[in-house]
C-alpha cells in the first residue's frame, strides 16, 4: 500500500493475542468515518497469528517478527514507516467504538492537541477483572469530563505523527509505562493531551489473579523509573510514604467504582484481598529504583 493514499495509520502491537486480535481488527474495520486509513499489525513472538485471523482481514498489513519485541518498539517502527499525518495505536486486546477515529481526529484538529484518547469501559466479568481495570484504567472511565489531561494510555490513542516522532516516540527500553514517559515529554515540550469521554473503547481482561498481581508490581516499578527519567517529583518515592500511596490508590479505586458502576461494587469488595495486594505491590515497586526493562 502507498502511504500517501491515506490520512491515518492504525498500528496494532501484538503478542500472544490470538484470543482477542480478531475482535480488535473487526472493530477497527467497522469505523464510521470518511478518513482514509490503513491498519498495520506489528506482531512478535514465537506464538503466531491464527491463519483464520489473517485470512479474514485481507486489508490489514501483518508484519511478524519471530523474537519478542516490547510494545514501544513495535509502535515506533509502525509510526516511522506510516507516512500519514495521524498515527493511531490500538492494543490487540482493545475494541474501539465505531466513531472512535472520527471523534479523536476531530478533537485534535479543533484543539491543536498532540494526542487524544477515548474513555475505557473494560469488560469486568469478575472481581479479578474489576481490580485490573480500575487500577490500570480507572482514570479514563466513561462519564469522566472531557478536556486536557496529564496522561493517556497507549491502548487507544491518536497522535499528530510529526510531533510524536519529533518527541522521539515511545521509550523502547521501558515497559509498561512507556506511554506515560512519552506523554510527560510531550507536555514538557508544551503540547496538550485531550481525553474525550464521548467515545469509548473496551479493554478485554483475560489475566489471572497471579498475573494481575505481577503486572501491578511491574507497573509500580516502571512508574518509578518514569519519575527518575523525567525528573518529576520524587517526594512519594520514599518507603515511609508507602502507606499514604496505598491509602490514596485504594480510596481512588473505591470512589471511582461507586461513581461508574455501583451495582458491581460487590464484585470489587469480593476481590478486596487481591486489590490490597496489588496496590501494596505497586507502591513497593514505585518506591524502588528500577532498571528500565
Amino acid at each position: 500500500m502507498n502511504a500517501d493514499q491515506f490520512d491515518l495509520t492504525v498500528v496494532v502491537p501484538s503478542y500472544s493475542s490470538g484470543a482477542t486480535l480478531h475482535r480488535c481488527l473487526e472493530a477497527i474495520e467497522m469505523q464510521l468515518t470518511t478518513l482514509r486509513y490503513r491498519v498495520v499489525v506489528m506482531h512478535s513472538g514465537t506464538e503466531g497469528i491464527p491463519d483464520e485471523v489473517i485470512q479474514s482481514n485481507p486489508n490489514v498489513e501483518f508484519h511478524i517478527a519471530p523474537e519478542r519485541r516490547l510494545p514501544g518498539i513495535q509502535r515506533n517502527v509502525g509510526a516511522r514507516a506510516a507516512g500519514t499525518r495521524w498515527i493511531a495505536f490500538v492494543d490487540s486486546d482493545c475494541v474501539v467504538g465505531p466513531t472512535w477515529l472520527d471523534v479523536l481526529v476531530c478533537e485534535l484538529t479543533e484543539t491543536g492537541a498532540v494526542g487524544a484518547g477515548a474513555a475505557l469501559a473494560g469488560e469486568p466479568a469478575s472481581g479479578v477483572s474489576w481490580v485490573m481495570h480500575m487500577l490500570e484504567f480507572g482514570t479514563w472511565l466513561p462519564g469522566h469530563r472531557s478536556g486536557d489531561v496529564r496522561d493517556l494510555p497507549s491502548c487507544d490513542i491518536v497522535y499528530d505523527r510529526a510531533r510524536f516522532l519529533a518527541a522521539g516516540g515511545f521509550p523502547e527500553d521501558l515497559f509498561p509505562c512507556e506511554d506515560t514517559a512519552l506523554n510527560v515529554k510531550l507536555r514538557q515540550d508544551g503540547h496538550r493531551l485531550r481525553f474525550v469521554g464521548e467515545v469509548t473503547a473496551t479493554h478485554i481482561h483475560l489475566r489471572t489473579a497471579k498475573e494481575v498481581l505481577r503486572h501491578n508490581a511491574r507497573l509500580g516499578l516502571m512508574y518509578g523509573a518514569v519519575v527518575d527519567l523525567t525528573g518529576q517529583s520524587r517526594r512519594l518515592r520514599s518507603r515511609a510514604a508507602i502507606p499514604l500511596v496505598v491509602a490514596a490508590r485504594l480510596a481512588g479505586v473505591l470512589v471511582r467504582t461507586l461513581r461508574y458502576r455501583p451495582r458491581d461494587f460487590t464484585q470489587l469488595i469480593a476481590a478486596r484481598t487481591l486489590l490490597f495486594k496489588c496496590v501494596a505491590s505497586w507502591a513497593r515497586g514505585f518506591s524502588t529504583s528500577a532498571p528500565h526493562v
